[in-house]
């Protein structure tokens, strides 16, 4: 006679789930069994199911197989996750089931990057982000590659511009940290990203960010130097952003002097070339200490100053601070005298060295009387006191001379005749009063 095996009972593991990695089929499938109450298998045909009972992650592969003469065999399980694992098998009739013994699962090779930390999501043009950004290298199945030590790599992938700072760093740990690689990007705009890349890892890219136009400064790169009044000065300004050099800009750019006596000449505005305004041939006529200021005029920036001083130059002309008054009265002496001083081109005094200053009839009719010549004192001829005036009236001009020095003249003034003065009597009659103020009939008269 013949015994067959009783109702499924029971369901088993006839082999349990080996230790593996990531990803990877377990190094021992499972395999399960179905007996009937006494340990017999059961021939009938179930579906027997896998699922993961204890610890994180997913389960992969066929996760469901037909028995055959009472055995279940899986051949391509695996787990993405790393840790302790248990699982748990249960058929789909009868409501059987049972769970493994515990297995481990490790992390497997690198595969691919991620960002952990993000670049700051709004920058200036040619400032370090923020936040600088991490990435780190993971297996196939999103572990930690801690191992892995390989050169990581940032490039920017969208938007226009270039990425600078130091954009390779090698991984420590599975981590590849750009703190401190000071990464920026040198073009204004939205929706910019950048990718880690890695050789033989699966790139990635991170969230998208925005450079914002900063703004421009300016800066003296050649400074005016000191030099004496009316020598000719040069300077250069060029257009920054963030320290860095705008090679692009052709902005207009002004010079005024902001402190200090005087008048500034020459070409004081130009356009910019590659960034920079080259200056040439500006003068200043007074000695002292300048400021001189830098102005974009065609985009906002603030001004830049610098200082220089000016000091008084050779001696090069006569000038005269004090002319003749106008109107002068013919032959009697000007009040005040003629005051001439010895200037640079600038029109500074030059206190050295001691000039004789003569000073003579230039326009006009004439004589010209009085002491006509004097030695200077600390760049000035003052002849007060010389008497000097003119025999005959009109229109006059005087001219002073110096050996070596461009001659003087006086303002124009003009000379006079003597004014007559004409005494007119007139009858004058006083009233004599008392000490009290009152009448008393009597009148003196003139």
């Amino acid at each position: 006679f013949n015994i067959v095996a009783g109702a499924a009972a029971s369901i088993e593991f006839c082999q349990q789930p080996g230790d593996g990695v990531s990803m990877e089929s377990l190094g021992n499938q499972p395999c399960l069994a179905i007996r009937d109450a006494v340990g017999n298998l059961v021939s009938t045909s179930y579906t027997v199911t896998l699922s993961l009972y204890q610890g994180t992650g997913a389960l992969y592969g066929t996760l469901s197989k037909t028995t055959n003469g009472g055995w279940a065999n899986f051949t391509d399980i695996s787990v993405d996750l790393i840790g302790s694992k248990q699982l748990s098998a249960v058929t789909n009739v009868g409501g059987l089931s049972t769970v493994s013994s515990a297995f481990n699962i490790v992390a497997g090779a690198a595969a691919r990057l991620l960002f952990v930390t993000q670049p700051t999501k709004s920058s200036p043009v040619n400032v370090a982000f923020a936040t600088q950004p991490m990435v780190r290298a993971e297996d196939a199945g999103g572990n930690l590659a801690i191992g892995y030590s390989g050169a990581v790599t940032m490039v920017l992938s969208t938007g226009t511009g270039a990425l600078a700072g130091t954009v390779t760093v090698n991984a420590v740990a599975g981590f590849a940290d750009f703190a401190g690689a000071g990464l920026k990007v040198n073009t204004a705009g939205t929706g910019k990203m950048v990718d880690a890349t890695a050789t033989g890892l699966t790139a990635a890219r991170s969230a998208t960010f925005d450079i914002t136009a900063a703004p421009l400064t300016l800066t003296f790169t050649t400074k005016p130097a000191n030099t004496t009044s009316m020598t000719s000065l040069s300077a250069a300004v060029t257009i920054y952003m963030n320290g860095v050099k705008q090679t692009s800009a052709t902005s207009t750019i002004s010079l005024a002097m902001t402190s200090g006596t005087g008048t500034l000449t020459g070409t004081t505005t130009v356009n910019a070339v590659a960034g920079v305004a080259t200056f040439s041939g500006l003068k200043v006529d007074l000695a002292g200490t300048k400021v001189i200021t830098a102005t974009l005029l065609d985009v906002t920036a603030s001004p830049y100053s610098c200082t220089f001083t000016v000091t008084v130059g050779a001696a090069s002309k006569l000038v005269f601070a004090t002319s003749p008054p106008n109107p002068s009265i013919v032959g009697v002496a000007f009040n005040p005298q003629p005051v001439v001083q010895v200037t640079d081109l600038g029109g500074n005094i030059v206190t050295s060295p001691q000039y004789t200053v003569a000073i003579a009839l230039y326009s006009g009719t004439g004589t010209l009387g009085g002491t006509k010549s004097m030695k200077t004192t600390s760049g000035i001829a003052n002849f007060v006191g010389k008497g000097m005036s003119i025999s005959a009236t009109g229109d006059k001009v005087l001219r002073a001379t110096a050996t070596g020095l461009t001659a003087g003249t006086s303002a124009v003034f003009t000379v006079t005749a003597a004014r007559r003065l004409m005494a007119e009597t007139e009858a004058v009659e006083l009233e004599v009063v008392d000490n009290g103020s009152n009448g008393t009939d009597g009148f003196l008269s003139f």
